[in-house]
């Protein structure tokens, strides 16, 4: 969608901004950016798959509900694996996954906005 997609773009500079704030080096850097985009590219499905408000109006199916937390949970153990290694990833301080947190919903929010705004102008198929 032309309108998704460029909120997905602000967040990522969001993401850049406040980790060049927090003067996070080049591999701790990369460990955030990948986890923060992980998170939102698997947790927007549950927002666009429905024309209502995703888990309260309209629930995802357990598969989808286990694949996405399957996701994101092997995702965040990247960093402390082996593979870790092979990204250049770091393992991030603890004080960063709220400041990740707060992005994923702040972005998850903003798609749901206009999610709202596109189905009440152009209706859901």
């Amino acid at each position: 969608m032309v309108i998704i997609g460029p909120i997905s773009s602000i967040f990522d500079f969001v993401t850049f901004g406040v980790l060049l704030l927090l003067n996070a080096p080049k591999p701790l850097f990369h460990t955030m950016w990948f986890l923060e985009s992980l998170t939102t590219q698997t947790l927007v499905i549950h927002i666009i798959r429905t024309g209502k408000l995703p888990f309260i109006e309209s629930k995802p199916s357990r598969f989808l509900v286990f694949t996405s937390v399957l996701i994101v949970g092997i995702g965040f153990a990247i960093p402390f694996s082996p593979l870790a290694h092979v990204f250049a990833f770091d393992h991030p301080p603890l004080y960063y996954y709220p400041i990740i947190a707060g992005i994923v919903v702040a972005y998850l929010a903003a798609v749901q906005v206009a999610k709202k705004w596109f189905v009440r102008k152009y209706g859901y198929a």
